[in-house]
């Protein structure tokens, strides 16, 4: 028994522990910027700590950083001032996602405990098995802002579900406070602010939401001035890859209209149960995978309805309601929206298995209670199957290490052809090449809203390069040889001032194309 207690009063710690030991044992040496968001990360971090400012300080004229919310590349800042050596310090920039991970894993038992009503032993098995998984640790392997923002979730809306009960100046001010800094960490995180604004006013306590909205709105201020006053002037072309995502998104609506929305709901609803169909159903196929899954989601909805009535946290309901909503209507790959909330979701699910279960067992139904216990039993076995499967074959590291390949090929070659020091370089993967290499550096895509429904076509791409070209007039292209971009390129009729000369050396794996006069 006493160590049945000593345990339980460890319980966030012994979650802390196994994610932070979980996360250093899948920790890789592949370089930043194989999923493009983390060198603009360390990009901008970079600009911080030497003095430049919140800018993309390799992209010609310097524009603000506008793309992402700045907290997240101030820890990164940070850490470069006090490790300035780059690439030698990208070990200690590695680690800090690790320790995120572990602190997101003992809020979920704190959680779980008290916002759930989960016993200890649940909370802290939900805890271990949602930040373990695959999907989490691929984002905690990379400079990814996911695990600070799942950090910073679970204090937040204790936080604030304790200000929506019991009110007061110095609870609203506090749960403002965290609600600005998880804002500033990830944007999405905004639904928890429109969600405490609803409860306050279903509530009618006006001054309570005044003392919440002005703090937050106070505290956001600074950040939303820099973009208001940087987006007018802001590249067209670099809009949807480094320019404020918002108006981006709004832009996509406003080109596609509602037939634009109903296919973009379409494919995250679909990618989505694809999804939760391989976590918790990995061994099996067709109706019973299909079951699995549809229970999956018929609990987590149930969870959430849960959390509003029984456990009384209407925040963190209307907030999770609000995110999914958002993440099924965001032109973007849903997963990785879905992977940055997995351990809340998991604890959702259970928290609705749990309290099924009791509430059917204390009413005289065991056989209906026997079945619910059944299939959330199933749910966990095959979440845990799956996640055992992919640390054997090393899925949360294969990602990053697949996709790095490209970017060091092109960065490598960049490094060693001094020709191109100092020039204007158009290449792909730009910000990994920016980050390695130290040059001004542009991109040769322009990201649509509408690449998330289709892919881009030849003509499109062709558009793409000579809209690119037209705007920064890059002195010359690194390409991949026989690739997409490189046909775009060929095919691109450049200003009539401008020419392609190929002036790739023998043997080397990349197509370089200077520019010249005409």
């Amino acid at each position: 028994m006493a160590v049945v207690a000593f345990i339980e009063r460890r319980a966030p710690w012994i979650a802390a522990g196994i994610a932070l030991l979980a996360a250093l044992l899948t920790m890789t040496s592949d370089p930043i910027g194989v999923f493009y968001d983390d060198a603009i990360y360390l990009l901008t971090a970079k600009a911080l700590a030497e003095g430049q400012g919140y800018v993309y300080a390799t992209l010609p004229g310097m524009p603000p950083a506008i793309h992402y919310p700045p907290l997240f590349p101030a820890m990164l800042a940070v850490v470069w001032k006090l490790a300035p050596a780059f690439p030698e310090n990208i070990a200690w920039f590695k680690l800090i996602n690790p320790v995120l991970i572990a602190g997101a894993a003992a809020g979920t038992v704190v959680f779980g405990r008290r916002a759930a009503g989960l016993p200890w032993w649940l909370a802290l098995g939900v805890a271990v098995l949602s930040t373990v998984a695959v999907p989490v640790l691929v984002l905690t392997n990379v400079l990814l802002s996911e695990p600070l923002f799942l950090a910073l979730l679970f204090p937040t809306l204790l936080v604030t579900e304790r200000f929506s009960r019991e009110g007061g100046a110095r609870w609203a001010i506090a749960a403002a406070v965290l609600a600005a800094i998880i804002v500033l960490g990830r944007t999405i995180a905004g639904v928890v602010v429109v969600a405490t604004v609803m409860v306050l006013v279903l509530d009618r306590r006006w001054r309570d939401v005044a003392i919440y909205a002005v703090v937050v709105a106070l505290l956001l201020l600074p950040w939303q001035m820099l973009v208001w006053r940087a987006a007018p002037g802001f590249p067209d072309e670099l809009r949807g890859s480094y320019g404020p995502y918002l108006e981006w998104v709004i832009d996509g609506y406003r080109e596609g209209g509602l037939p634009f929305l109903r296919d973009v709901i379409v494919r995250n609803t679909n990618d989505a149960w694809r999804m939760f169909s391989i976590f918790v159903s990995p061994l099996v196929r067709g109706t019973v995978r299909a079951v699995l899954t549809g229970a999956t989601l018929a609990f987590m909805v149930a969870g959430m309805v849960l959390l509003w009535w029984r456990q009384g946290q209407r925040v963190t309901a209307l907030a999770l309601a609000g995110y999914i909503g958002v993440v099924l209507s965001w032109p973007f790959q849903i997963e990785r929206f879905v992977w940055a909330i997995w351990p809340l979701l998991v604890l959702v699910v259970a928290a609705a298995g749990y309290h099924l279960v009791r509430g059917l067992r204390s009413e005289g139904h065991p056989r209906v209670a026997f079945a619910v216990l059944a299939f959330v039993l199933a749910l966990g076995a095959g979440h845990l199957t799956y996640n055992a499967r992919g640390h054997a074959r090393g899925w949360s590291v294969s990602a990053s290490r697949d996709l790095s390949q490209r970017g060091l090929r092109l960065v490598r070659y960049i490094n060693s052809d001094a020709r191109l020091s100092g020039l204007v370089i158009a290449t792909e993967v730009a910000p990994m090449v920016a980050l390695y290499t130290g040059e001004t550096v542009v991109p040769v895509e322009i990201l649509t809203t509408r690449e998330h429904i289709e892919s881009k076509q030849h003509p499109e791409m062709v558009d793409g390069i000579e809209r690119i070209d037209r705007r920064f007039r890059p002195d010359v292209y690194v390409l991949m040889p026989e690739g997409a971009h490189l046909r775009a390129l060929l095919d691109a009729k450049l200003d009539s001032t401008r020419g392609l000369v190929d002036m790739t050396p023998a043997g080397v794996p990349v197509r370089v194309l200077f520019t010249t006069p005409r």
